[in-house]
């Protein structure tokens, strides 16, 4: 999280993953629409991620159990 502003209830952040940096990476899973619609036959439906790199923001909304925020992400990811 890179801001948290509750006078304006806004929301940014960073988004970051990197295996080379000692992370253990992760996996990209397509839905199975997509694995369906977009990939070739005995095509993997999950992928390996190496690096991810985006940023995020959105409005937080005040509420007496704690509220709620919500936003958008958009990023790359090899």
């Amino acid at each position: 999280m890179k801001q948290w502003d509750t006078s304006h209830n806004n929301w940014g952040a960073n988004i970051y993953k990197d295996a080379g940096a000692g992370d253990t990476g992760g996996t990209l899973t397509r839905s199975a629409t997509d694995t369906a619609r977009t990939l070739p036959a005995r095509a993997s439906s999950t992928i390996p991620i190496t690096e991810m790199r985006g940023g995020a923001a959105g409005a937080i909304t005040p509420g007496t159990s704690g509220g709620t925020f919500t936003g958008t992400a958009a990023g790359t990811v090899r």
